[in-house]
């Protein structure tokens, strides 16, 4: 079955974990009213539909994840707004569009997952400013143009996964400053040049 809209006016819900189910629909827009809403996982189901803007009002979030669905549309700009996420998992789902370069701003992050979508376009230059973020992936999408030399900014970064993408350009020298970093996987895309000394 669907999500009632019903949910909304659970406004004293600090959590909901649906995950794992077999629940069809749209996200109801009603979800933004949880305003003390702090874990949101309805990973592995079936829902369909767009990411709802109204998430964007959920300034209490700390953990969202819908991975695993069949969600489609943009990474909505307005999800910038939630300053207290700690951890995005977005990842299997068929998201197209661009990054939006208001992620930016969510320097609360520690993990973001968008693997495994149909995204487009470049990697925004504002992900140089998740200085708590330890895991970005970002495989199996199609991604154009260059690694930004900000990532080299992401000294907490422990794992990167940029694989099969389309990206272009040089390895950025800038990555041997990440000396936390256990893990990086840049295989199948278009990268060229020689691989920096610094590594």
């Amino acid at each position: 079955g669907t999500l009632p809209s019903e949910l909304g006016v659970l406004t004293s819900l600090t959590s909901i974990n649906l995950g794992h189910n077999q629940l069809t629909g749209t996200l109801p827009s009603e979800l933004g009213a949880l305003s003390r809403l702090s874990l949101m996982y309805l990973f592995l189901n079936k829902l369909t539909g767009i990411l709802p803007s109204e998430l964007g009002t959920l300034t209490s979030l700390a953990y969202m994840s819908f991975g695993g669905n069949q969600l489609t549309g943009t990474v909505p700009s307005l999800l910038g707004a939630l300053t207290n996420l700690t951890g995005m998992d977005l990842r299997y789902n068929k998201l197209s569009g661009t990054l939006p370069s208001e992620l930016g701003v969510l320097t609360s992050l520690t993990s973001i997952n968008l693997g495994h979508n149909q995204l487009t376009g470049t990697l925004p230059s504002e992900l140089g400013a998740l200085s708590r973020l330890s895991l970005m992936y970002l495989f199996l999408n199609k991604l154009t143009g260059i690694l930004p030399s900000e990532l080299g900014t992401l000294t907490s970064l422990a794992y990167m996964s940029f694989g099969g993408n389309q990206l272009t350009g040089t390895v950025p020298s800038l990555l041997g400053a990440l000396t936390n970093l256990t893990g990086m996987d840049l295989r199948y895309n278009k990268l060229s040049g020689t691989l920096p000394s610094e590594l």
